[in-house]
């Protein structure tokens, strides 16, 4: 009976740690469930391939206008890089905006495993208020070999 007892006291303790795991999408602070605040509510975040060719592709519905839009890739935290920077009023709405990615950047398409980036993005208001919404993306191996597939018939 103890037993059983002390067992029940550690469940609500379970479901907290399953709860966190769970809400965090498994990466920590950087959750690949959408992010949004006051100013954006981001809808894609992430890769494409357009007309052949490999992009970043960022934004959503932004909520109020912005004087700045900047994503930066924290994956590698001792060489975070810009990979989106637009400097240019941004008006309420649906916005995206999109970025060639580098061979160097792109190399992780054809790597075995779940590959698994962190990006912040950044909304500087008219007011040059900043906002930083952290984004996790993952893409498992199947989804990978698809986008090298296509990579490969548009060559």
């Amino acid at each position: 009976m103890k037993a059983i007892l002390t067992f029940f006291k550690f469940v609500p303790l379970l479901f907290l740690l399953i709860y966190l795991a769970c809400s965090t999408g498994g990466g920590g602070r950087y959750s690949t469930r959408p992010s949004n605040n006051a100013m954006l509510d981001l809808k894609m975040a992430g890769f494409q391939i357009d007309s052949g060719k490999f992009i970043y592709s960022f934004g959503g519905d932004f909520r109020k206008p912005a004087s700045r839009f900047t994503v930066i890739d924290v994956t590698n935290t001792d060489n975070p890089q810009i990979v989106i920077d637009i400097v240019k009023p941004v008006p309420t709405g649906i916005q995206f905006f999109t970025a060639p990615v580098s061979v160097e950047n792109s190399k992780w398409v054809r790597t075995g495993g779940v590959t698994r980036m962190d990006f912040d993005v950044v909304v500087t208001d008219t007011s040059g208020n900043k906002s930083v919404l952290q984004q996790g993306t993952s893409y498992s191996e199947a989804s990978k070999r698809t986008l090298s597939m296509i990579l490969d018939s548009t060559k």
